[in-house]
């Protein structure tokens, strides 16, 4: 897999694309303004995230819907999607509210209702990080498919967290993760997750 570079570093270099002696100059100046700028910002941005997941695990406590609903509305602030920029915690949660929404009054219990912290989420999304990339390499997976029977991990989770974990041979992945679903005779889950996985990765 080939990662983009996030910055555009052809202006630091001559037509052959070397560094010239100018580029690399002003390249280590607005690095070291770069890392000041984070550091002076570092204090609030702290402050920031500790608010951000007060308040979610707040209403992750309280249990009902409308508190759930209240979490979606946090994570489409522009003010914590700028947050979440610094914090990976933050940034994993995000997905929580796209897969709660395909979850209401679809599930018998919601991803949030699976956790009771933000950290709770992140056991789950470590979880099936490694079982995506166990199959992804041909390697066992069944105790994966147990955790996810086990915490009852609907089909909308798999499908969005498939998404957006950085793993390759999706396609592969969701044919094999239908399987599982079809041999719990949940076939229609098991087409959702062909579906949505066809559409978005071919």
């Amino acid at each position: 897999m080939v990662y983009k570079a996030k910055i555009d570093t052809s202006e630091y270099c001559d037509q052959n694309g070397v560094y010239t002696e100018e580029g690399i100059a002003r390249l280590r100046a607005e690095t070291d303004r770069y890392y000041e700028e984070l550091i002076e910002l570092r204090p609030s941005v702290t402050a920031g995230v500790c608010v951000y997941k007060g308040r979610i695990n707040e209403k992750l406590q309280e249990r009902n819907a409308e508190a759930y609903n209240d979490i979606v509305s946090f994570i489409g602030e522009k003010a914590y999607q700028n947050t979440a920029g610094y914090d990976e915690e933050l940034t994993r949660f995000a997905c929580t509210a796209q897969i709660y929404r395909l979850e209401e009054g679809a599930v018998e219990k919601t991803i949030y209702d699976q956790i009771q912290y933000i950290e709770d989420f992140l056991v789950i999304y470590k979880e099936m990080d490694y079982l995506f990339r166990r199959i992804m390499l041909g390697m066992p997976h069944d105790e994966g498919f147990h955790f996810i029977e086990k915490r009852k991990i609907s089909v909308f989770a798999v499908e969005q967290l498939l998404q957006e974990l950085p793993v390759g041979c999706k396609g592969d992945v969701a044919a094999s993760m239908a399987g599982f679903f079809r041999g719990l005779g949940m076939a229609k889950e098991a087409e959702y997750l062909r579906r949505a996985t066809e559409v978005v990765h071919g």
